[in-house]
Parts: structure tokens; sequence; C-alpha cells
């Protein structure tokens, strides 16, 4: 907030000779004039492959529904950073990155407890393939773990024993105080430990009903999705960049 206030006189300051940086001011002024750099030189990019569209007209935010990207015209890649579409009149650049992760993890969640799905199936990402066997499944614990937990968390392990299980965590109990844990989900070949499984009991204790995923599960397909998919620097051809707009 500082340097979007007081960079540009700073930066007139610093021109004209009459203003000492101090290093954190040295550091802000650095990234912002290479920021703006960036953003002119994408600007201009953007208007020499466009040069029938105002690039100018769109101030603040807009949102990309299905629709429009479905009717989106593909003009190029640029940096192997971002895909230029012109979509409804408004000249956009799509991160390629963040678009064919949005699409893997998509990919990744539909296919747990997907009924249309059998065990070998086949999920491509863009650079890994993996069987929907191996997304989710129970890794035994050898030797099984003994954990104490509250009267509170044990009820909550009782009640929710169904979900727990669903998501691949086993256990027997060992006396009033304790559980055996015998087993915990492996996601994408990632395997969970003791605390994710207190974390995931103490979740159901507030749950009361509808849809719930185990936070490692979210972050180990989160994490899969992004390490797999197109990276910058990434070179497109125009029918790849079609496909992943196509996709979204």
């Amino acid at each position: 907030a500082f340097f979007e206030q007081e960079a540009p006189n700073i930066l007139n300051s610093a021109a004209n000779g009459t203003y000492d940086f101090d290093d954190e001011q040295e550091t802000a002024a650095t990234s912002y004039i290479w920021t703006r750099q960036r953003a002119k030189g994408l600007h201009r990019a953007i208007a020499a492959l466009a040069p029938e569209a105002n690039v100018d007209a769109i101030g603040g935010k807009i949102s990309l529904t299905k629709q429009m990207l479905s009717k989106s015209e593909v003009i190029s890649q640029v940096e192997q950073k971002f895909i230029i579409i012109k979509a409804c009149g408004v000249i956009c650049a799509v991160d390629q990155h963040a678009a064919d992760e949005r699409v893997a993890l998509e990919k990744l969640e539909s296919a747990l407890f997907n009924p249309d799905m059998n065990d070998g199936s086949m999920i491509h990402l863009t650079k890994r393939s993996i069987r929907v066997s191996d997304i989710l499944k129970h890794r035994k614990l050898n030797p099984p773990k003994q954990i104490s937990l509250s009267p509170k968390d044990l009820c909550t392990t009782k009640h929710h024993w169904s979900l727990l299980q669903k998501w691949k965590f086993s256990f027997e109990e060992a006396d009033d105080k304790t559980l055996l844990l015998t087993g915990l989900p492996s996601v994408c070949d990632r395997v969970a430990g003791v605390k994710d499984f207190i974390d995931f009991v103490k979740q159901l204790s507030h749950f009361t009903g509808g849809e719930i995923k185990p936070a490692f599960v979210k972050t180990a397909l989160a994490s899969n999705a992004c390490r797999y998919s197109i990276m910058f620097g990434d070179f497109l051809s125009h029918e790849k960049c079609v496909e992943l707009i196509a996709s979204l």
C-alpha cells in the first residue's frame, strides 16, 4: 500500500537525485519498476497481436464464464507464460500454468468415488498419467501407532467411523483413552501422517452433513495438479492452446 501511494513521488525524486533509498525501499523500487516494465511489455504484445481490439477498454475485474470461454478465440501464446484469447470482444491473458493446474485438479477430484470409472482407468495429466486406484488408497501401518485422544475426539471417531474408513483411515479402539491407528490414506503416492488423522477427526467434530474432504487429501491433490501441469517456459503449439482453453 505504501509503495502504491509513494512510488511515483519516490521514483521522480530518485531520477532527480534528491531521494535516499534505504535497503527495503530500494528493493521495493526495483520490484515496482520490473513489474511495471513486464506489464507494459505484455500490454504491447497483446496490442500487437490484436490491433483491432481496445486493450484499455476494461479497467476493472471481469469474470469469464464457461460459455464465454467456449466461444473465445485463441490468438497466441506470449512469452511462454500466457495464452492470449479474445472472449466476447475482451482481450484476456490466461496464465497457462494456472489454467492447466485447474484442469488437472478437476480431473483428479472427479475421479474420486466416481461410479462411472473403474480402478484401472487412467487419468492423464499433462506430465503424468495415474491409475484411478492410485489416486486414493489405503497404506497399512506396520507397526500400528497408538495415539491418545480426548473423550470428545474418541466420540467423534466412533460417530464418524464410516467416513474415516471412506477416506482410508483405519484404527482399532485400544482402551477408553487411546486408539491403535492401523492404516492411513495414500494420495497420489503421498502418505498421510498421524497429525492428518487427528486434524480430520477435529474437522469431523464440527461436521453437520454434506460433503467433506480431509485437508491432507485436498493438499496432496492440489500439489500433484501443480507439479504435473504446464509450467512457465513451456512452449505450446496453437493447437495445444486451443485444447487447454476448451478444457476450462
